[in-house]
């Protein structure tokens, strides 16, 4: 008879943690939704932090050609193939956070190791994205470099991206 409470409790123990999770969720999406609101959209200019897509790659990357977009593709799965994680290893390693944030007792160091790993492997993507964009450019010659400089330019000025400044700032910025 033991064994079937204990199962009993377990699942009420993981059907609890499932809702906290769920509720966590909830809120954060609610807390994204109020932000968008109160800041104004795309209407907030140069104030507040910066959003995800505006520190991430995410114009560079519109800016470069089909072909640079492939070849800078190519260049980083073969690298990351040779030399990091598979993606079943990451899975393993996501598993592994969550067995360790469902754990009793939580072992906050345990936690704090996995999301290191964790986060080692994005700083390594990172900086492999960065060397390989770095010697596209430098593979261009002046007038590649002056038509990425123009489509970067298109991206951020586009109204679709969300790069674009409020109205006259950049007439503001020149006149200073």
């Amino acid at each position: 008879m033991a064994e079937p409470e204990a199962r009993a409790k377990g699942l009420v123990r993981g059907g609890r943690i499932l809702l906290y999770l769920s509720l966590l969720m909830n809120f954060i999406i609610i807390g994204l939704v109020i932000g968008a609101i109160v800041s104004g959209g795309d209407r907030r200019g140069d104030r507040g932090p910066p959003r995800a897509n505006e520190m991430g790659l995410g114009p560079i990357v519109q800016a470069l050609s089909p072909e640079d977009r492939r070849a800078l593709g190519r260049e980083m799965r073969q690298t990351l193939r040779d030399e990091r994680r598979t993606r079943g290893e990451l899975r393993a390693l996501m598993d592994q956070i969550v067995l360790a944030l469902e754990a009793e007792p939580f072992d906050v160091a345990e936690v704090d190791a996995l999301l290191a790993t964790q986060f080692s492997e994005v700083e390594f993507r990172l900086g492999l994205a960065q060397r390989v964009f770095l010697e596209r450019l430098e593979a261009m010659d002046a007038s590649e470099r002056a038509a990425f400089a123009t489509r970067l330019q298109e991206v951020l000025d586009s109204p679709r991206t969300g790069f674009r400044p409020p109205d006259g700032a950049l007439e503001d910025s020149k006149s200073e």
